[in-house]
């Protein structure tokens, strides 16, 4: 992949008002902008732990359990549904730039208030992750809290 690739992902986190984003939704505004050119998903995972001086990639536990107490057919089942119920289970990426988590973003005037608070969760919850190196479990429940912070700043825009 590109040096390319992963700088102009990095804008594109620069831009997100949600201090960490599904990989998943980096790559479709990859994909968006340099169509395929920006490689596949698998090779930006590849690029983002090469990086860990330019991206933070927060692993979530698999909710879903080990691969082997699922036959692969019922896990793609259980899995589209959880993304078409909204639910995204994958890793997300923040960026790894030294910032204070106050403010996470830079929330304007024109930010709702609500957002901005979220955005400060959400950095925090980063930071935590960062500083939980070798303990799965508090990263698991991080992951977790990052998911769900996701899920209310959709509820909000509705």
């Amino acid at each position: 992949m590109k040096e390319d690739v992963e700088t102009r992902a990095a804008a594109l986190l620069r831009r997100e008002d949600a201090a960490a984003v599904p990989v998943q939704r980096l790559h479709r505004a990859l994909v968006a902008e340099w169509g395929p050119r920006s490689g596949t998903y698998g090779e930006l995972g590849t690029a983002l732990r090469r990086r860990p001086d330019l991206f933070v990639l927060l692993e979530p536990a698999d909710p879903l359990g080990t691969a082997t107490a699922w036959s692969p057919e019922l896990r793609a089942e259980y899995e589209a549904a959880l993304r078409e119920a909204g639910v995204d289970s994958g890793p997300r990426v923040a960026l790894a730039e030294a910032r204070p988590p106050w403010p996470a973003v830079a929330v304007t005037e024109d930010t709702p208030e609500d957002i901005g608070s979220i955005a400060r969760m959400e950095a925090s919850l980063v930071a935590l992750w960062t500083a939980a190196r070798g303990d799965g479990e508090i990263r698991a429940r991080i992951a977790d809290a990052l998911r769900e912070s996701e899920e209310i700043r959709l509820r909000l825009a509705e």
